[in-house]
């Protein structure tokens, strides 16, 4: 797509308008993931290998379990056991709570697995963006956002998201808690996403609106209010 200096048509404004729901909906699902994906492995880690990590001292410092007299009768390893399964049950409320991607929902997801959140100052810049956009379509204009982007300018957006996403990945995959192509194919999935939403990018308005997914984010963005 060739860029332009005209104003974006209501077809490319409704087209960027799929683009960045989908790719929000993308990035939130990857970092809800990340989290359970992360708690769920801390805990196995500790039940088969007792195996302790970063993450695993991050949650047991936040840990909320109850101490009284009958813990000390317990070994040590049925402690840290259950400290850690009420840890990953407190992540995944935590995931079924977020609501949103910004820097702020990361924190409250990842911090208390150890994770320290990109600080990228044009990266989350983008990431403001868009969810500033999504925003303002989804919630505050049916008929459109306050400042309309083209095509070309969103997807230089969601390519900065996406490396912010990737910067996350591979702190992660710093922790050592998992076999090689777990946290990958995590990423691998979120790129599938991205390639998939990219398609509206690379087609016509005529030929996009012909796929059933995009008919339906099209007309909840507002096909059929037009002024």
């Amino acid at each position: 797509m060739k860029p332009s200096l005209a104003p974006p048509s209501r077809d490319e404004q409704l087209d960027v308008a799929a683009f960045v729901v989908l790719t929000h909906g993308a990035i939130e699902n990857f970092i809800e993931g990340l989290t359970i994906w992360m708690a769920d492995r801390v805990a196995k880690n500790w039940l088969n290998r007792h195996r302790v990590t970063r993450s695993t001292a991050a949650l047991l410092f936040r840990a909320k379990c109850k101490i009284d007299e009958d813990t000390n009768l317990k070994t040590t390893f049925d402690v840290i056991r259950t400290a850690l399964d009420e840890a990953k049950a407190d992540r995944t409320t935590a995931v079924h709570k977020n609501n949103g991607i910004e820097l702020k929902h990361m924190r409250q997801l990842l911090a208390p697995l150890g994770v320290d959140i990109p600080t990228d100052p044009l990266l989350a810049a983008s990431l403001d963006t868009l969810v500033l956009i999504r925003h303002q379509w989804a919630h505050q204009n049916r008929f459109g956002a306050q400042t309309p982007r083209n095509a070309v300018d969103v997807k230089k957006t969601a390519d900065d998201c996406l490396a912010l996403s990737q910067q996350l990945s591979s702190h992660i995959g710093s922790f050592r808690l998992y076999k090689s192509e777990s946290v990958g194919s995590s990423l691998r999935s979120l790129m599938i996403r991205k390639r998939l939403t990219t398609q509206l990018l690379a087609t016509t308005p005529s030929n996009t609106y012909g796929d059933p997914t995009v008919i339906g984010i099209h007309h909840a963005m507002g096909a059929n209010h037009q002024t």
